[in-house]
């Protein structure tokens, strides 16, 4: 099974991450899991935008907000279902995504 251990750059920490960049084959993934007021709670869901040239420079800046409006959503991915190193702050291993959204090619 493919293993791999991708670097990211992230906003907000709850637990975990709740606002990832990640990059894959020269491409920008956004994965944001967003605050829900009614329930007082963090979605159990990363929604996953793959990020337009635009938005993977502004992903480069400071602030996140609107980041998802420079991409388009791919999918959902389950926050429980994404496995992060120790520090939970440095790396994800790729099968969460391949396997559940990007649907590449693994052995």
């Amino acid at each position: 099974m493919f293993q791999e251990w991708l670097s990211f750059s992230y906003r907000d920490f709850y637990d975990v991450p709740r606002a990832i960049v990640v990059w894959l084959q020269d491409a920008a993934y956004y994965l944001y899991c967003p605050f829900d007021s009614s329930s007082d709670d963090y979605s159990v869901f990363y929604k996953v935008y793959l990020l337009d040239v635009e938005g993977a420079m502004l992903s480069s800046g400071q602030s996140w907000i609107g980041l998802e409006k420079h991409g388009n959503l791919v999918g959902e991915v389950l926050v429980s279902e994404v496995e992060f190193d120790e520090s939970k702050r440095r790396r994800l291993r790729l099968t969460a995504l391949q396997y559940n959204l990007l649907q590449l090619p693994g052995a």
